[in-house]
């Protein structure tokens, strides 16, 4: 047992975004083994069905009354005006895995809050106005942590145009993806996730909030339809009233395929079955499936908005976000040349070798190390 205890708390499951770093993180710190250093893990704000995997994980759940799962009303109220109180005492350091939980720093200290991105004052946002005031009010909080660590320089750079954080603790830390993403054959993967063989496959993963650019897309897979008519764009995620009427509007019935949610197990599989990955986004504080991608082999058409430029270096086709006729023509570029589509493979491969959740968690570490031990 380390003489500093250090609590990482989250209210993220581990299959998407904010739990997927804070778990690779704290497995990469129980691997790593430093000494002088413990770790825990707090699960807050878990739905009546949620079991920990491990023994030296806490789970506080939410009341019976709140509504079991999402992030949803009753995940924002609970999450700053209950939560917070409920941290333990008695740890050395707390990391809070998010500005979702800015709050917390306010109750326990010394904090360090992760901050992924400052979606909640710069973008239009599909939340109530309560969400959305609740959530500023957490990002606000943040000015009370000890250290903040941002996953890009244009978070930080977003943050610091806020708010006045002067002579405090600062740190860039990038995410990453595991090791399970990598190229793999693309035929085997069609296959045994039941996908045509020889149809042309654009892959788009995430959510359908309105920074993610979801009818430029869908405009820009009409355009190249007409040169490609059996193009499939699939979609990994929940689909949005607004794009189930577009897709019927633009007649793309055949060439637009949604399939929820995935495990990460399938998931490797569907960066591998794609001819390219596109991420139109207009705002990312980071941009993890852009990595997924790139470490998988599956060349990249994305916008050149925000963290985009400073995540994907050459290793993508970058365009306007709003430049359908770009997006469209990018698209093409990589359907229509096996030699285009194999160098931005291979670029992406390279670029991904740049980021890795062992790296990851060793700066992190270093701020813990930077608070602790001067």
């Amino acid at each position: 047992m380390g003489s500093h205890k250090i609590l990482l708390v989250n209210d993220h499951l581990d299959r998407f975004g904010i739990g997927r770093y804070i778990f690779q993180v704290y497995n990469s710190f129980a691997r790593m083994q430093p000494d002088n250093y413990s770790f825990e893990l707090l699960m807050q704000n878990m739905g009546k069905h949620y079991t920990a995997d491990t023994s030296d994980t806490q789970v506080q759940y939410r009341h019976a009354w709140a509504r079991q799962g999402g992030f949803g009303k009753y995940y924002d109220i609970m999450a700053y005006f209950y939560f917070p109180r409920k941290i333990p005492d008695g740890y050395s350091l707390y990391h809070i895995s998010s500005q979702m939980m800015g709050r917390s720093a306010v109750f326990r200290s010394p904090s360090v809050v992760t901050c992924h991105d400052l979606i909640s004052y710069k973008v239009k946002s599909n939340n109530p106005r309560l969400n959305q005031y609740l959530r500023r009010k957490q990002v606000a909080a943040l000015t009370q942590a000890a250290a903040i660590i941002f996953t890009s320089l244009h978070t930080r750079n977003d943050f610091l145009s806020l708010f006045d954080y002067p002579g405090r603790n600062m740190a860039v830390i990038p995410l990453a993806a595991g090791e399970l993403y990598q190229p793999r054959d693309k035929i085997t993967c069609r296959t045994e996730l039941g996908l045509p063989l020889e149809r042309p496959i654009i892959l788009h993963v995430g959510a359908e909030a309105y920074r993610k650019n979801m009818p430029v897309l869908l405009r820009a897979v009409h355009s190249a339809k007409k040169q490609v008519p059996d193009i499939l764009l699939i979609r990994i995620g929940p689909q949005r009233k607004e794009s189930r009427e577009l897709v019927k509007k633009l007649r793309l019935e055949t060439n637009v395929l949604y399939v929820g949610k995935q495990a990460e197990e399938n998931l490797v599989k569907y960066y591998n079955a794609a001819d390219l990955f596109a991420f139109p986004s207009t705002y990312e504080g980071f941009g993890l499936p852009a990595i997924e991608a790139m470490k998988s082999g599956c060349p990249l058409v994305a916008s050149n908005a925000t963290s985009i430029p400073e995540i994907t270096g050459d290793a993508a086709i970058l365009h306007h976000p709003e430049d359908v006729d770009a997006l469209a023509d990018s698209i093409l570029t990589i359907l229509n040349s096996k030699p285009v589509q194999e160098e931005y493979s291979r670029r992406g491969i390279e670029r991904a070798k740049h980021f890795s959740w062992q790296n990851t968690a060793r700066k992190t570490l270093d701020v813990y190390r930077s608070i602790l031990e001067g």
